[in-house]
């Protein structure tokens, strides 16, 4: 087991020492597991490049900012081979959009003038796009999804040893708030 003293000249709190009891080690580890975090794992995870998703939270269930898979995301996920399967999960379509106007002719757009196989918003909660993508992910042996993992640092080779319980140790570190 390794330890770290961490210290500082300019420190002023007590030295800390952490015992590394486990050390995870992949090709690349992505922090965040938002929709770009998500989907990254998934595109990696299927070209069998070794990847480890870290979410802080323990689910995806909670208040998220966007809740709407617009059309050119749809196009994206169709290219990967995965629209057909997301679209068969509760969503709501909207193609006529007239956003709130203070004066004047209301604007309005119909989606179906677009040039695309899929003319709307689908609505969906993003918990269930996020569920939904890393099983897909889990598909591929090369994808792991890791719960609660709360990133404290980032520790470069020649920096020393985390200072944490777990360390993830990869070539590549991508991360995404």
């Amino acid at each position: 087991m390794s330890k770290e003293v961490r210290s500082s000249e300019h420190a002023e709190a007590p030295i800390q020492t952490h015992e590394i009891r486990d050390v995870q080690q992949t090709t690349c580890v992505i922090v965040g597991g938002g929709p770009a975090g998500a989907v990254l794992s998934f595109m990696l995870a299927r070209k069998h490049i070794p990847v480890m998703l870290l979410e802080s939270h323990q689910d995806f269930d909670r208040d998220f900012r966007g809740d709407t898979l617009h059309p050119s995301i749809l196009e994206v996920m169709d290219e990967l081979g995965l629209a057909d399967r997301l679209l068969q999960l509760p969503h709501t379509k909207l193609s006529l959009v007239a956003p709130p106007a203070a004066t004047g002719p209301r604007l309005q757009f119909d989606l179906h003038d677009l040039k695309t196989k899929f003319p709307y918003i689908a609505m969906m909660p993003q918990a269930r796009f996020l569920t939904f993508i890393t099983s897909e992910a889990q598909r591929y042996s090369s994808f792991r999804l890791v719960m609660g993992a709360r990133v404290e640092a980032l520790i470069e080779e020649d920096q020393g040893t985390p200072t944490t319980e777990t360390s993830h140790q990869a070539m590549w570190i991508i991360g995404l708030a």
